[in-house]
């Protein structure tokens, strides 16, 4: 295993053990007695700080220890917990978050002095908190008298030198160390493992800065070990764990032998035990492209899916064995000889026998194979599967932090966490989410005294659920708030005029709820630090747009307010309904198609100049997909039925039917015009080249099976399409009329 994925490793399991202690720490500060929640948070640390050691990141090992002393003498009950405590607690899983987000992406770890010394303050024991943890090195041997007194003649300036210089040296040894160990261990090697030779890099390094002390005992002591380690690298020695024995007793002696002169000079005690976090970081592999590559799945779900490739490969061999069959057919007919014997021996019965035969052969194949490719998309799609916990479980810290700054009381719920979307989806669905929470802080939810006076619990409730629905999973957040005002709404929306006043008095409530998701509009007069600059929701719905997800709203004034979001459970692969308009065929999400219909050119009617139809008493704006695309669906019938032209009159007449889909993008809904419906498909979505991702109205592409490729239809895009005409049209109409 390489230095790069040895580190990826730790990350992923680093960051499984940090899922766990925020949550922890949350139910502690709820439960302050609670042993168990003590035991588990204490055994994440341990093992953040233990494997953090193991791969040599000895900054982040040595910065969870101070969290784990804390923890420790919680768990013994020589300290209490408190909600001060806990936001220190917090706080260091913070940084120790930043630690691993800058282990992953190269970069030098963060400046932890601050918080480092708010922990140590909440310790008795502070000065162990950077030891590095040897139980074996020897403590300084104050009978040797001789060595003593030689160190009475340092000069501080020239021992500040060395054991600066010391202490990183050892440092970068006890990180070579431990990679040495696992690749001993690991994979025996008959050449010299890297990291001894960045191990003795480091000790002539230090052994370099000795003459600065003048000290013949430190000179041998160095010389001597030189002198083994020079055996050690040889390219003919084949290292052993006596070796590596060996390796550990220089350096505790080495390590003794600095520290007495550390503990000597008072000016340099603190200096050596330190880390420094810079000269680990200056080997650190970037990992820049990690994010997104790392996903840990269920083995199940992996023999599932070689289970699969295995019947694959079984099918494989069956086709090519009717490839055989069909081709000694082929030449038996062309030939007229072999198995079908002379010419006028010819049997069309056998002949017809056999090529039924190889049909059924064929088929059953074919049903196999489309079985096992079915299967084998189901199964991949599973692997990619990551609960919404991962992203959900983040907010009960960010609601408490930001109650507190609201002066709000206001508890989380969270419900469905083990819902599971395809990651990539997970990875997009953070900052909406985020974005409607810190909303319903900062506007939906009011304070303890108000809430008292209007007869509500002290405490607000943010619920947070997530559960499946069809192809799609549905996120609602819900808060027992104020609710939406909607007359402070509908003021704004006119001065703004996105509606008019006319339009404002005749509008449904889910018409109204949509309008604070148009772009610009706010209702907020003065900035807040928590919802954001004033810029409204439209943010949540231009997140969504971007996964082909939809977001709702359903308020009740001093009730509360719900969003729902809708997501797909999976961008790489959707079901889609193939549609042709002209000569092209186009795929249309199935998560916006509210339903399928034929119409008649009569039910179309035009208002004020733009086409609508009437479906069961609602006006929909009509969108002709052809004519978008520079062809003419509606007037141009011709086009039609052209191809049809020896058809009877019947189907003449049912050539003229003109068939359109109902699209909903969650804030208005639309009649599209197509030529005719080719039946529902799973597609794969490709993106687009630079060419075409300026093109309004197309999303992606995929390709068929015959090879061509189809545009997948944004209706998101064509919703806001079809109705900016008309909302011009309102905005314009007073000045008409005047």
């Amino acid at each position: 295993m390489s230095e790069e994925e040895f580190i990826r490793e730790f990350i992923a399991e680093v960051e499984e053990h940090l899922s766990t202690l925020e949550p922890n720490l949350l139910r502690l500060e709820r439960a302050p007695d609670n042993q168990e929640i003590i035991n588990d948070i204490f055994v994440a640390a341990h093992s953040i700080k233990g494997t953090a050691s193991y791969v040599g990141l000895t900054h982040i090992s040595n910065f969870t220890h101070s969290l784990e002393h804390l923890l420790d003498r919680l768990r013994k009950g020589s300290l209490s917990s408190s909600p001060a405590l806990i936001d220190n607690l917090l706080q260091g899983v913070d940084m120790l978050k930043e630690f691993v987000r800058c282990a992953a992406l190269g970069q030098p770890a963060p400046d932890s002095q601050e918080i480092t010394q708010r922990l140590l303050q909440w310790g008795a024991e502070s000065s162990v908190v950077y030891e590095y943890e040897q139980s074996e090195t020897p403590e300084p041997d104050a009978q040797d008298d001789d060595f003593a007194a030689q160190l009475e003649h340092l000069e501080s300036e020239d021992t500040e030198i060395f054991v600066d210089i010391a202490g990183q040296q050892f440092e970068i040894i006890r990180q070579a160390l431990e990679k040495i160990r696992y690749e001993l261990l690991s994979a025996p090697s008959e050449s010299p493992p890297t990291a001894l030779t960045r191990l003795i890099k480091a000790f002539r390094t230090m052994k370099s800065s000795a003459p600065l002390l003048n000290l013949d005992d430190i000179q041998q002591l160095f010389e001597r070990h030189d002198h083994r380690f020079s055996k050690l690298e040889a390219p003919s020695h084949i290292l052993t764990e006596e070796d590596l024995h060996d390796i550990t007793g220089m350096i505790q002696e080495q390590e003794a032998t600095v520290r007495r002169i550390s503990h000597h000079s008072s000016g340099t005690a603190s200096t050596f035990p330190q880390s420094s976090a810079r000269t680990s970081q200056n080997f650190m592999p970037s990992l820049e492209s990690r994010q997104g590559q790392t996903l840990r799945v269920d083995a199940r779900r992996v023999d599932q899916l070689l289970n699969l490739a295995g019947e694959l490969t079984i099918n494989r061999a069956r086709l090519e064995q009717l490839s055989t069959q069909i081709k000694d057919l082929y030449e038996a007919l062309r030939s007229g000889k072999s198995s079908l014997g002379p010419t006028s021996a010819f049997d069309p019965t056998l002949t017809l026998r056999t090529v039924k035969k190889l049909k059924e052969y064929s088929s059953e194949i074919t049903q196999d194979i489309g079985r096992i490719s079915n299967q084998m998309q189901e199964s991949t799609m599973r692997i990619r599967m990551v609960p919404i916990g991962q992203v959900l479980n983040r907010f009960p810290r960010m609601v408490r932090d930001l109650s507190r700054q609201a002066q709000k009381e206001i508890a989380v719920r969270i419900h469905g966490a083990e819902t599971e979307l395809d990651k990539s989806v997970i990875e997009l669905i953070g900052e909406p989410l985020i974005h409607v929470i810190r909303n319903a802080i900062d506007h939906g939810i009011e304070r303890p005294e108000e809430r008292e006076r209007q007869g509500k619990t002290r405490q607000g409730l943010i619920e947070i659920s997530a559960y499946y629905e069809g192809n799609q999973v549905l996120v609602e957040i819900a808060d027992d708030g104020r609710g939406l005002d909607k007359k402070l709404i509908t003021e704004k929306a006119v001065e703004q005029q996105l509606i008019s006043q006319q339009e404002a008095n005749s509008l449904h409530d889910k018409e109204l709820s949509s309008l604070i998701f148009h772009s610009g509009f706010s209702t907020v007069e003065t900035v807040s630090s928590l919802s954001g600059r004033g810029v409204g929701l439209h943010v949540v719905k231009r997140y969504l747009e971007k996964i082909n997800g939809t977001v709702e709203v359903e308020s009740f004034w001093a009730k509360g307010c719900r969003f729902i979001l809708r997501l797909p459970l999976t961008l790489a692969i959707i079901p889609a309904l193939m549609v042709q308009v002209s000569t092209e065929i186009f795929a249309v999400p199935l998560i916006s198609v509210e339903e399928a219909l034929r119409i008649l050119p009569s039910e179309i009617h035009t208002v004020e100049s733009h086409r609508v139809i009437d479906l069961r008493g609602k006006m929909l704006p009509v969108f002709d997909l052809a004519e978008f695309f520079g062809a003419t669906l509606f007037e141009d019938y011709e086009r039609l039925y052209a191809t049809h032209a020896e058809c009877d009159l019947l189907e003449y007449e049912e050539e003229k039917t003109l068939y359109a889909l109902i699209l909903n993008d969650g804030f208005c809904t639309i009649a599209v015009l197509v030529d005719r419906f080719l039946g529902e498909n799973n597609i794969v979505v490709k993106p687009l080249n630079d060419s075409l991702l300026n093109v309004k109205g197309i999303s992606g592409a995929s390709i068929r099976g015959d090879g061509r490729i189809s545009l997948v239809i944004d209706p998101v895009s064509l919703c806001s399409l079809a109705t900016r005409d008309l909302q011009h049209r309102h905005r314009a109409r007073p000045k008409t009329e005047q």
